[in-house]
């Protein structure tokens, strides 16, 4: 096994891009949270888009490297350092046999993706990798890593092997067991983690069913993601909305799209 897991952080799972094709039978695609980290974290260790890759959610693991490996890690800053170095985000880095890679305080964004080449090599389950929580299948035993566990990573392509060799060897050079390259992605290609990001919305088919102060309240007060919330969807607390017509509407249950706001009545019950 190339990498053991000393400290599982708050919430590490392996994922990919999701699992498409399965939501008539009440399978979410789940996947990657932050496709884009995702997917740059993949292209710069030679991976194709789809490989798995660890999702670190605002508290990083501790991890120590078995062999040599070509990483990279991306979206949000948690800090990361191998033997008490920084590790450079949205980069290619070396890892030699005997790393310790540790994540401090998360600075900027919520979620980081550590790339392996190669891809973590966990069993691919109805077309995805992905760990779904909910139904306890996908990445790693279904579940999220805990202490103890060891992860493979799958077989690299030739160009990050080459890179590994030779980023290796300058790693040695230097007396350390991490190299960096000097080119990266440019800081102008990244996503703006905000603390408060504002999402744009458009009006949908029922929007008139709202009357004008609740719609103007929604579109300017502030709403917070409620820990009653998951991969398939967010929970908002914030601004009630109240219908034009003061009273409950029956309706049935219908197909969403992606980015979707859903607003749910809520009836006091009659006795």
């Amino acid at each position: 096994m190339s990498i053991e897991v000393i400290r599982p952080g708050l919430l590490s799972t392996v994922q990919d891009e999701g699992r498409m094709g399965f939501r008539r039978y009440g399978i979410h695609p789940g996947g990657v949270m932050d496709t884009f980290a995702a997917r740059v974290a993949n292209a710069l260790v030679g991976n194709s888009r789809d490989a798995a890759v660890l999702e670190m959610t605002m508290t990083g693991p501790e991890l120590r490297f078995h062999d040599n490996l070509l990483i990279s890690l991306c979206g949000a800053d948690l800090t990361a350092t191998v033997d008490g170095l920084p590790v450079p985000l949205w980069r290619p880095v070396a890892l030699l046999a005997g790393s310790l890679l540790r994540f401090g305080r998360c600075r900027s964004g919520l979620r980081s993706y550590l790339a392996i080449a190669g891809g973590i090599a966990v069993p691919e389950i109805m077309g995805s990798r992905s760990t779904d929580l909910k139904t306890g299948f996908g990445g790693f035993e279904g579940r999220a890593l805990k202490g103890g566990d060891r992860l493979s990573a799958g077989e690299a392509s030739w160009e990050a092997q080459a890179a590994l060799h030779g980023w290796s060897v300058e790693a040695e050079k230097s007396n350390r067991r991490m190299y960096a390259p000097a080119w990266y992605l440019s800081s102008r290609e990244w996503p703006a983690y905000h603390a408060e990001p504002v999402i744009r919305v458009m009006p949908g088919k029922d929007s008139a069913a709202f009357n004008e102060d609740s719609l103007e309240r929604f579109h300017k007060e502030r709403y917070v993601i409620s820990p009653q919330s998951d991969r398939m969807g967010y929970r908002l607390e914030g601004a009630k909305l109240k219908l034009e017509l003061g009273q409950p509407m029956d309706r049935l249950s219908e197909a969403v799209t992606y980015g979707t706001v859903r607003c749910q009545q809520m009836v006091s019950p009659s006795y």
